[in-house]
């Protein structure tokens, strides 16, 4: 069975193991995704480049899940996130999505993300809330979502950009996430090019599943260079 072998720079750095629950049946892959609900979808921007992807939805507003479920994995959510939070305050809030998951469709978790947005964006807690969000979530487009703000918004500083980005390669490294190929993508979108070399050589650690998802979520990107990035990548599969 596929584990989640370590979390790294989850709280206070530790080293814990723990396992996925199997992946929902309803759970389907999409495109990129943010966060404005506009004419019925979701409309998703980078705020690193220009592009602009829409990504519908079953209903025109997302669905507001239970309440038990939904509010004990949004505390769970920003407990983790928390400066000081410890790896056991990690691992609990990842079990609390796994079990959401299970109870919750993927328009009542997008409720949840836009709650859990709302509190990282008012300091009620920090972007950390989003790694368990983004390692256990089934759903393309929420993944890419949740990168992107673990990556962080402008104006952000330099020190931060550069640690979350070598999270987020880290958790590529080591095969954390769900949606490994989702993950890849959201940080190719980004358009960063100090980690193009880095992304460069793991690409190869990737499925063609996995690679197959992060062209796809990169389809809409206008960035010339990302651009560039997939078409070279697909060459070295049909070489």
């Amino acid at each position: 069975m596929n584990t989640f072998e370590t979390l790294r720079r989850a709280g206070d750095g530790g080293f814990f193991v723990i396992s996925p629950p199997r992946r929902r049946a309803d759970a389907t892959r999409s495109c990129d995704s943010d966060e404005v609900l506009r004419d019925g979808r979701w409309w998703v921007t980078t705020k690193a480049n220009s592009w602009v992807a829409s990504v519908s939805t079953h209903a025109s507003t997302a669905t507001r899940p239970h309440p038990r479920e939904s509010v004990a994995t949004l505390e769970a959510l920003a407990a983790a996130g928390q400066r000081h939070a410890d790896r056991v305050t990690s691992a609990r809030a990842l079990r609390h999505y796994w079990s959401l998951l299970h109870a919750c469709t993927r328009d009542e978790r997008a409720h949840v993300h836009v709650e859990l947005r709302d509190r990282v964006r008012s300091g009620a807690t920090t972007h950390r809330a989003w790694l368990p969000v983004a390692l256990g979530e089934t759903d393309d487009a929420l993944v890419m979502a949740a990168v992107i703000e673990y990556l962080g918004a402008a104006p952000i500083s330099v020190t931060r950009r550069v640690a979350a980005v070598a999270d987020v390669l880290d958790w590529i490294r080591r095969s954390l996430p769900l949606r490994r190929g989702a993950v890849y993508a959201a940080l190719l979108a980004h358009a960063d090019a100090a980690c193009f070399d880095d992304l460069r050589r793991l690409r190869g650690s990737l499925s063609r599943d996995e690679a197959r998802v992060a062209w796809e979520s990169c389809a809409s990107c206008d960035d010339v260079v990302v651009r560039e990035f997939i078409e070279d990548w697909r060459a070295s599969f049909d070489a």
